[in-house]
Formats: structure tokens, C-alpha cells, sequence
């Protein structure tokens, strides 16, 4: 796992490296972030559901304590998707402000393998250490995103550098958690997984 310093920095440096090698993904389309937008959401919900699960379980168990950290590590992963992804319609705001994301094949698109790896990941420490990376570089990455005209400075590109201050904040929060939790070890696998899936995308 990544120092906090090195967290908040990856996104964008691999953003950078990806705008480098694909110039035609510079063009202020979208298409060099699509479809992120779209399945950041799916990724969200189902950490969410899997998370439900596991406090359930808890609960079942007796362990109330550990329960209770799952319900508060709910609470700010619920806070995240309702001042976000999916409370404020994000993937529609950037289908609207670039209609080419709807005639282009999400399959060809380099950010499609990331998000299709991780929902194929079951385990919800791993997706929350991955969701905390993601929140944590988010700033940064939509910074990259703008500079290398991988997305324009419009509504979307200023919703978020308003909203991912926050996202990071509660992300960390969740990070503090969990790392007094019994799940510290597979969250930061979700960590590691990340890096490694942005780390593949531009070799």
C-alpha cells in the first residue's frame, strides 16, 4: 500500500502516462474517461450491498462491535454515492455534457478493463480499498484529466473538484476505520489492487 501522499498523487500520474501514449484520447470528447462514469456507480452499489452483508453476518455472529464499524464505514461510503456518483446523476451530467460516449464501444476504451476487473471482485474489503484510492487521487485525477484535455473544464470537471474534497475526506475516514477493524489486511489488498489494474492499463 501506498503512502497518503503517493495515494493522492497515482491517479493522476498514470492519467498523465495514458494521455501521453494515447494523444487522440486528448481531444476533449470524454472518451479518454468513458466509462468511468458509468460503472464508478456499479462498483459503489455493490461494495454497499456486499457490506450490508457482511454486517449482517456480524450481527448474527454477536460481534456487535465489528458491526458497528461496518455500519459506520456504510454510513460515509452512503455519503459518497448520495453527494456523487449516483445521488446527483454524474454519469448522466457527463453523457450529456459528451454525446460521443453513446456511439462509442465502452469495450475498446482503456478504463473499461479497470472497471470490469474490479467488479469481478466479490469481497467487500478489497472493493472499499480500491474505492479508497480511487476517492483519495480523485482531485488530482480530474486535474490531470482537464490539463491533458481528456474531458473539458465544464460542468462535470468543476462538480468535481468542488466534491471530491469532501469524497476524500470521508474515504480517509473509512481508511481509520477499517484499519481498526479485522479487515485491515484485505483493504489494503483492495489498495494494492488498484495500483496494479492502473498500472496495467498504460503498459
Amino acid at each position: 500500500m501506498r503512502s497518503y501522499a503517493e495515494t493522492v498523487n497515482f491517479r493522476g500520474a498514470i492519467i498523465k502516462k495514458l494521455a501521453d501514449r494515447r494523444l487522440d484520447l486528448c481531444d476533449g470528447s470524454g472518451l479518454g474517461f468513458w466509462p468511468v462514469p458509468v460503472m464508478g456507480p456499479v462498483i459503489l452499489a455493490k461494495c454497499i450491498f456486499l457490506l450490508h452483508d457482511e454486517w449482517l453476518n456480524q450481527i448474527k455472529l454477536g460481534e456487535y462491535n465489528t458491526a458497528n464499524q461496518l455500519s459506520e464505514v456504510r454510513t460515509r461510503l452512503t455519503q459518497i454515492v448520495a453527494e456523487g456518483d449516483l445521488g446527483e446523476d454524474h454519469a448522466g451530467m457527463y453523457i450529456k455534457e459528451y454525446p460521443a460516449v453513446k456511439d462509442v464501444q465502452m469495450e475498446t476504451l482503456p478504463f473499461f478493463k479497470v472497471c470490469q476487473s474490479i467488479l469481478k471482485e466479490d469481497d467487500p474489503f478489497i472493493l472499499l480499498g480500491f474505492i479508497y484510492n480511487v476517492e483519495t487521487g480523485s482531485l488530482e485525477a480530474i486535474k490531470t484529466l482537464v490539463k491533458t484535455n481528456m474531458i473539458s473544464n465544464g460542468n462535470f470537471a468543476q462538480l468535481h473538484l468542488v466534491e471530491e474534497i469532501e469524497h476524500e475526506k470521508l474515504a480517509n475516514e473509512i481508511k481509520t476505520i477499517i484499519f481498526q477493524s479485522p479487515y485491515k489486511w484485505r483493504f489494503i489488498q483492495g489498495c494494492d489492487l488498484h495500483d496494479r489494474l492502473y498500472e496495467e492499463m498504460v503498459r
